[in-house]
């Protein structure tokens, strides 16, 4: 489910990825140690992607109606979701 909504979200046309993690966890049912092992999931899906340059290495975090500028993620810094940004490579 989770590699499912990440690839979802990253095939969108535009260059920023928005994770809406917050929403992703109402639509589920599942316990607190769960949603920490998905939002493991999730950080470890971003770290892959960074590695083979799909993505900026900055990130933005979402904290209610405020962004943030980020390098490194945790599972309680991304409780309402945080906002990726696709490299984009000119040829």
């Amino acid at each position: 489910m989770v590699r499912f909504e990440f690839i979802r979200v990253f095939s969108n046309k535009s260059p920023t990825k928005n994770f809406y993690l917050r929403e992703f966890f109402q639509q589920y049912s599942v316990s607190k140690k769960r949603i920490h092992a998905i939002k493991q999931i999730f950080i470890e899906l971003t770290q892959e992607f960074y590695k083979f340059g799909l993505i900026n290495s900055k990130v933005k975090l979402m904290l209610h109606n405020n962004y943030i500028d980020m390098e490194d993620l945790t599972t309680f810094n991304i409780s309402h979701g945080f906002i990726l940004y696709e490299k984009i490579v000119s040829k």
